[in-house]
């Protein structure tokens, strides 16, 4: 018996990539994906959406150039097309043939916050070191 673990949600960077190309990706992956209104404290470049995926309702956010130029996808759910970061990142690189970053060990308390693992189109991996935080 293989025990398939979700990951409670999903977050992936996508390379130079806009939201408008990734809310198209998204519409065809999901069952379902309509805008929502921003709240506040949301950043300016914040686009969240509602996805329903087999009749769960969660929020997504996509936010352009969040840092180096990269776009960050969150998806707030656990029940998605994907198990976990990897496997969304390693679908989007093959759709979109660029690079996508996922941290490394799924944000757990006190991981290395500057390990990330780099998933080429091709679907090959490697570990890197990078700096989101700009202190």
């Amino acid at each position: 018996m293989t025990h398939h673990h979700r990951a409670p949600d999903i977050e992936i960077y996508l390379k130079g990539l806009a939201a408008t190309d990734l809310e198209q990706w998204l519409a065809e992956q999901l069952d379902d994906l309509a805008a929502t209104k921003r709240v506040a404290g949301m950043p300016k470049n914040a686009r969240p959406f509602q996805g329903i995926w087999e009749g769960e309702r969660f929020t997504i956010l996509v936010i352009e150039k969040v840092v180096d130029g990269f776009t960050s996808l969150w998806l707030n759910s656990p029940e998605l097309p994907w198990r976990d970061d990897q496997e969304c990142a390693q679908a989007a690189a093959a759709h979109f043939q660029r690079e996508v970053r996922i941290a490394a060990d799924g944000w757990q308390e006190g991981a290395e916050p500057d390990a990330w693992i780099s998933i080429a189109p091709d679907g090959s991996q490697t570990n890197i070191q990078w700096q989101t935080e700009h202190s």
